[in-house]
């Protein structure tokens, strides 16, 4: 697979650095590598110190949670949130692995349906032919995650004002717009 973070000489620009929240429970961060932290004029000596949240991967309750981050360290907004209000997608699987290294992460994310990026040195989250979903849910206003679940809401919880996607409802639909595997 191309990678975006390669540098000149075909190497991996960031990594991934995968911390155990709790017993089936890992975060992992993206640390961003030199020359982004260059472009995004930050020190390059503890790259660490700058590692930002992009899953959240549940085993016991079967669920992936995504953070959409933007990894162009040119660009204003240099590791915040991709979207303006969507600020995680999840994706509820009955049964998920948690990773114990990178590789682990890496097929993790080609596991992910086609609408989805797969590189996290581009931040994850959905590719740019399927920006208007994001865009469409943005406007609903209040809507700050997005789930995508075979299951009924009661299980997801309600601390936050979440939409989810029943994907239940048309297999055709869901192959059509990229979100089934």
């Amino acid at each position: 697979m191309a990678r975006y973070g390669n540098n000149r000489a075909g190497e991996q620009e960031g990594s991934l650095l995968i911390e155990e929240a709790h017993p089936g429970f890992v975060e992992v961060f993206f640390v961003p590598g030199k020359t982004q932290l260059q472009l995004a004029e930050l020190s390059v000596k503890k790259p660490e110190q700058y590692k930002t949240k992009l899953l959240g991967i549940n085993a016991q309750h079967g669920f992936l949670e995504i953070y959409p981050i933007n990894t162009l360290g040119q660009l204003p907004g240099f590791l915040r949130p991709k979207y303006n209000i969507i600020t995680s997608i999840t994706l509820v699987q009955s049964e998920i692995e948690i990773p114990e290294s990178e590789d682990d992460v890496l097929m993790l994310l080609e596991g992910l349906p086609a609408a989805f990026i797969k590189d996290f040195e581009y931040g994850l989250g959905l590719q740019k032919d399927y920006r208007f979903i994001i865009n469409a849910i943005e406007e609903i206003g209040g809507v700050t995650k997005l789930v995508l679940s075979d299951e009924h809401q009661e299980k997801m919880g309600k601390r936050i004002k979440w939409l989810i996607l029943p994907l239940h409802e048309s297999e055709t639909d869901r192959h059509l717009i990229g979100l089934s595997g």
